[in-house]
């Protein structure tokens, strides 16, 4: 009777068993595998397919069968190249793996950390020669390296397009990724250093990482973004590799917080730029009239009025700007609270007859001088080079590092004191709005906010600090 076959993926191989044995594989992102087998199954698994798949050499049941046969065939010859073509992986991606293997041995042995693996020089005609028994063998001169995809075992595809891996990037916001890329290549750097593997990093590693950002007195938040950065990258690689950062690094972490505390660090806050402080900055630009002075007083009213992020800001455009009677409606494409790109609306009133601090008007002059330099649309924020706001590219738009340098030199000019940030208007707004009386859910609504943040609460905190409401007004 002819069987039907059904496909259970491992990693790096794919074994076939018999539609209705009740077969079930379960792999983690370790590689660790929780197989359920029925008991029928398990002797025929066990007499007939083990064997045969451990005697095809690109199949291997767990990660250590693997890194075990690459380092037996790099010390027979093989080179990171040739071993990378045969595992879909990269050549520094073997070599990784060699070294971890060789340090593993001297770690059991109790020998001296190993000097970084080198790749053996391949002969010249070493492919040619290939090619040649490849020819012999009947396969049209293709050197055959896995095997094809309709055998009962094949290695499973782990390459990822480089559209796909654009769009995985893209998922990320911009500044995240420029403070992770810093933070993994100096940990990277460390490692290159202390003759440990970056990939994948062992929660020793991570400790011993720790204890090295510790004698450089790096603040906690520094310390956890860098645990973040290399997290990501873990996830994010091609094939994803496991994290092994438990339980330990996480007290390691808290235990130093707790001692820096106890040394007198405090978390630096950004300063809540409120009204007055608002108010003070667009006053020092006041009587600047050049394109610059236009864009940067239509940038204050916005991530004050509007309660926006720097990265909303950079990423609103010409016609998201839509102007009705009493006010504007600003249409945020998507923000941190809104992962599936919905957008909201956050109306802003005219607020006030002072042309000064009349939020529709100083938006208007930007999107007048935007119509004027020829563009009908495109993004609201944008540089301005010697005076011109006029760009060669249709989509020029400002950076969040661009937003944050103006801010600065604005806060600067008002003389504002303290840690200035984009985000102080943000945070200047909702503690405004509480001190003036609205409900907080309002707020929250108005800002984006999730009522529940941490963050939001603070800001609630802020406004509300010496009212009369809070318990800490009364009197013995």
């Amino acid at each position: 009777m002819k069987t039907n076959w059904v496909s259970y993926k491992m990693p790096y191989t794919q074994i076939d068993f018999p539609r209705g044995s009740n077969a079930k594989d379960h792999t983690d992102r370790s590689g660790r595998q929780d197989r359920r087998l029925s008991g029928r199954l398990m002797p025929a698994l066990e007499g007939e397919l083990l064997p045969a798949i451990r005697s095809t050499p690109t199949t291997f049941l767990t990660l250590a069968e693997r890194d075990a046969e690459i380092l037996r065939r790099h010390r027979a010859g093989a080179t990171f190249a040739q071993l990378g073509e045969e595992h879909g992986v990269t050549a520094e991606r073997i070599r990784q793996i060699v070294r971890a293997g060789e340090r593993r041995e001297r770690q059991s042995s109790g020998q001296a950390l190993p000097a970084p693996a080198t790749e053996p020089r391949a002969a010249p005609a070493g492919r040619e020669l290939a090619r040649q028994a490849a020819r012999q063998a009947g396969t049209g001169g293709q050197v055959l390296r896995k095997p094809p995809v309709g055998t009962p075992q094949h290695v499973v595809d782990r390459q990822v397009p480089v559209d796909a891996m654009e769009l995985i990037l893209a998922g990320v916001p911009e500044n995240t990724r420029t403070t992770y890329r810093a933070a993994w290549n100096q940990f990277r750097r460390w490692c290159d250093a202390t003759g440990r593997t970056p990939e994948p990093a062992t929660e020793e590693t991570l400790l011993a990482y720790l204890g090295h950002l510790k004698s450089l007195k790096r603040s906690p938040s520094t310390v956890w973004v860098a645990l973040s950065a290399i997290r990501k990258r873990h996830r994010l690689g091609t094939p994803p590799l496991p994290w092994e950062g438990g339980e330990r690094l996480t007290l390691a972490v808290k235990g130093y917080t707790v001692r820096r505390l106890e040394e007198g660090w405090r978390p630096a806050r950004a300063v809540a730029a409120r009204r007055a402080e608002m108010r003070a900055m667009l006053d020092a630009i006041a009587e600047h009239q050049g394109p610059r002075a236009v864009r940067d007083r239509a940038m204050l009213v916005l991530l004050y009025r509007a309660a926006l992020r720097r990265s909303e800001l950079c990423t609103l455009r010409v016609t998201d700007i839509e102007f009705v009677q009493g006010g504007m409606t600003v249409h945020v494409p998507m923000s941190k609270t809104d992962k599936s790109g919905h957008g909201a609306l956050r109306p802003v009133r005219s607020g006030g007859s002072d042309p000064r601090y009349n939020a529709v008007t100083l938006v208007g002059a930007l999107v007048d001088l935007i119509h004027a330099c020829g563009y009908q649309s495109g993004p609201l924020m944008r540089p301005v080079r010697n005076g011109e706001m006029r760009h060669p590219g249709e989509d020029y738009r400002m950076t969040g590092q661009s937003i944050e340098n103006a801010y600065k030199r604005l806060a600067g000019l008002a003389g504002l004191r303290g840690k200035t940030t984009p985000h102080g208007p943000r945070r200047g707004f909702a503690t405004d709005a509480r001190a003036d009386k609205f409900d907080p859910l309002s707020i929250a609504r108005a800002g984006g906010w999730s009522p529940r943040s941490q963050s939001f609460l603070d800001y609630m905190e802020d406004g509300g600090l010496w009212e009369d409401e809070n318990p800490g007004s009364m009197t013995l």
